[in-house]
């Protein structure tokens, strides 16, 4: 049994959208209900587990935007040119540091018009994730493959928001509050032990998951509202724990 959806509105700090499902389930399987949870104008933040084309093409009919990391492997089509564009012939040609793109993510099925923006990395950090792929690729007996071994030296990201409401200097930084939603896991399993159960049969299971999560929730409400006062009135922040 996991916890799927997790939602986390970042202005307001409020978490939403908890579905209980297998273990075996991917995350994918519920990214077609992130459409219903934003307005025209939001900007959705999401990881690779969430990455479906369909969802982004309904994001951008509702007028609102989306920031993902790219999944290698989508098809890239050249929004000047018409072309499909050779990910790894580009970037291999490319001799700056920040490359941007109009592109069409999608092979025709679900056309989805969007800037494929990529920041070259430093060969510190394309080593070590050229490393930790070899790894997980040895652990499945398996060798990466050339094109992913180069696309290290990258980290690319696609988004439908213009220039103007997102510019590239501030993609990297943006899309790094994602990462907000990995520290609200850390404080359920490390403080409130949502994570934990002493009991085996399923329904009592369900309802003290069920009942952590309100807690969650609720919880998390009064730290968020608490430690924004704190910080717009004594530049002061307040521990969860």
């Amino acid at each position: 049994m996991q916890i799927a959806g997790w939602l986390c509105e970042y202005k307001s700090g409020s978490l939403g959208f908890f579905t209980l499902t297998e273990g075996i389930k991917p995350d994918q399987a519920y990214s077609s209900r992130l459409a219903d949870f934003v307005e025209k104008g939001d900007l959705m933040l999401t990881d690779l587990g969430y990455f479906k084309l369909s969802v982004f093409k309904e994001l951008t009919t509702k007028g609102a935007y989306f920031l993902s990391k790219l999944l290698i492997g989508t098809t890239l089509i050249n929004a000047d040119t018409s072309e499909k564009i050779d990910l790894s012939a580009t970037l291999h040609s490319f001799v700056g540091n920040t490359l941007e793109i109009n592109v069409i993510m999608g092979n025709g099925k679900c056309p989805v018009p969007c800037r494929f923006i990529g920041f070259r990395v430093t060969k510190q950090v394309a080593d070590a994730r050229r490393r930790k792929l070899r790894k997980e690729a040895k652990k499945k007996g398996r060798t990466p493959s050339k094109h992913h071994l180069a696309l290290c030296d990258w980290t690319l990201f696609v988004t439908n928001a213009p220039s103007e409401i997102l510019p590239v200097a501030i993609v990297f930084s943006l899309y790094r509050l994602r990462w907000q939603i990995e520290l609200i896991f850390k404080q359920l399993k490390s403080v409130l032990h949502i994570h934990s159960s002493n009991t085996a049969k399923e329904y009592r299971l369900k309802c003290e998951i069920l009942g952590k999560l309100i807690v969650a929730v609720i919880i998390h409400g009064i730290h968020s509202s608490l430690n924004a006062t704190l910080w717009n009135t004594r530049k002061m922040e307040l521990s969860f724990d």
